[in-house]
C-alpha cells in the first residue's frame, strides 16, 4: 500500500537520521526493537538478562545492525509512534480492500435478487437493416 509505505519511509528516515539505523535487509521485528530499546547494546544486555544461556540466539552482533538513540528517549518514542501508525495503516488498508470486495459481492447478489423478484431488466440490442443501423435499449418494468 502506497499510503502505509509512505509512513514506513518516514519512520525509517527518522530512525536513520536520529539513531543511525541502516535499513538494508532489516525485518519488522528489528524495526520494533529499534523503537523499544535505546540502543543495540541495551537490547543485547536485556536479551542476555532474560534468556541467560540462550541469549546469543537473540543478539544483534553485526555493526550494520547497530542503532543508538543516545539519551534522547523522546526521539525513540516518536519513532515508535510513527512505526506503529504505519503498521496500523497497513492493517486497515487490508481490511478496507476486503470490505470493498465484500460490498461488490453483496451488491451483485442484491441485483440478482431484485431482478428475479421484479422481473425487471435491461435489454440492449443492435440491428442492421438494409436502410439503417441502430441500437435499441429496452427496460422492462
Amino acid at each position: 500500500n502506497d499510503f502505509s509505505g509512505s509512513y514506513e519511509d518516514n519512520y525509517q528516515n527518522y530512525g536513520s537520521r536520529y539513531a543511525g539505523v541502516d535499513w538494508s535487509n532489516k525485518s519488522d521485528l528489528y524495526a520494533a526493537h529499534v523503537g523499544n530499546y535505546n540502543s543495540m547494546a541495551e537490547y543485547n544486555q536485556q536479551m542476555c538478562e532474560i534468556h541467560l544461556s540462550f541469549c546469543n540466539e537473540y543478539l544483534y552482533l553485526d555493526s550494520n545492525q547497530n542503532w543508538d538513540w543516545g539519551e534522547n528517549k523522546s526521539l525513540r518514542l516518536k519513532y515508535d509512534d510513527m512505526r506503529n501508525k504505519s503498521e496500523q495503516l497497513d492493517k486497515i488498508s487490508v481490511l478496507m480492500i476486503g470490505a470493498l470486495v465484500l460490498n461488490r459481492i453483496v451488491s451483485t447478489f442484491d441485483v440478482i435478487v431484485i431482478k428475479r423478484n421484479h422481473n425487471r431488466g435491461f435489454d440492449f440490442n443492435s440491428y442492421n437493416n438494409s436502410n439503417e443501423v441502430g441500437l435499441k435499449l429496452n427496460y422492462k418494468f
